[in-house]
Parts: structure tokens; sequence; C-alpha cells
């Protein structure tokens, strides 16, 4: 499972209370190839809300389903799932900056890509779409530390990483497309 996130049921039921209307997710999946995902629906918790799962790259002719008994993920051909196509557009909010949230820009990107760190970064990981860590820079945890880093991704591949930053209280992640 590359990311889940708890939603509301109410945000899942449509009008008959039995139809997806759409899932909203917190995290990015992080795809290898087509950016199109299964998306299927986990287990409702004790405060109504269901975490929807989604998994890697979507093959043609076989889906990803949740088998709920054994807790397991397979790959059926049989079983319906919706399909979630994630692009690599690029909006923007009219909001004041978050101090505690992780930004990266701009997405796509070419050679170098700004990251903006949240206050209480102790390190930088960058993981290629496999999860696979491709570098680990201490960055200390002064006030005098900048909030901002500039990351040469020139000699990386065409595709999509996670920058993964972790402070004392979290682990923030934020997706990155190199595009050259």
């Amino acid at each position: 499972v590359s990311a889940e996130t708890a939603v509301p049921q109410s945000a899942i039921n449509g009008p008959g209370g039995d139809s997806f209307a759409y899932i909203p997710f917190e995290q990015p999946a992080v795809v290898n190839g087509p950016a199109d995902v299964y998306v299927c629906l986990s287990y409702a918790n004790t405060n109504g809300e269901v975490v929807a799962g989604c998994s890697g790259q979507a093959l043609p002719g076989a889906a990803w389903f949740f088998d709920n008994q054994e807790l397991l993920w397979a790959r059926s051909l049989v079983s319906p799932m919706i399909r979630a196509h994630l692009d690599n557009s690029v909006g923007f909010a009219n909001r004041e900056h978050d101090r505690s949230q992780l930004d990266v820009f701009p997405v796509p990107c070419d050679d170098r890509v700004t990251i903006r760190l949240p206050e209480g970064a102790l390190s930088l990981e960058l993981l290629d779409a496999q999860g696979r860590t491709l570098s680990v820079q201490a960055l200390g945890s002064s006030a005098a530390m900048p909030r901002t880093m500039d990351l040469a991704v020139e000699g990386l591949p065409v595709g999509t990483y996670v920058a993964l930053v972790r402070t004392r209280e979290a682990v923030m992640q934020a997706r990155l497309v190199v595009s050259h």
C-alpha cells in the first residue's frame, strides 16, 4: 500500500448511500510509470471513518483488493475497484504558509527543486518511486537553520520522488516530479 488515509463515511457515500462520490487523499500515492492507481476501502473504524487504501501502478487486466479476513492485499481479475488518475498539476491556494508544513516547488522540476522545511526539521530523505532511499541529509535543529533549501535533481532520471522530512513530532512527505 503506497498511501492510505481515513475519511468520513459521508464523503464516500453517494445519494443512494452505497455509491462512491469521491475519496480525498492526504498523501500522494507514489507510482512508477502510468499515474493510475486502484483504490479500495479497507475497513471502517469506530469513529465512523472509512480507511481507503490505494495500490501502486495500475496494470491492465488486474486490480488490487483488500481481503479483510486475511488482512492481505492480493490481485484479482474480477474485483470491482475505483481507478484513480494522479496528474502532475500544480495548484495554488490563497492562504498564509503554515510554518509546520513541508512544501516542495516547483512541481514538476527540471534541475533544482526548492524545499521549504517545517520548523524543527531534523533530516531530509529523498526516496524513489519504489521507496528506496537515494539520499539522507541531517539538518540540525537550531533556530538559525535555513527554512528553505535547494536540492539538485539534474542527475535523477525523469520520474516521481518523495521528499521525507523528520521532526521530533512527525514525519512529513511531499511529492516531487522530475521532468528535465
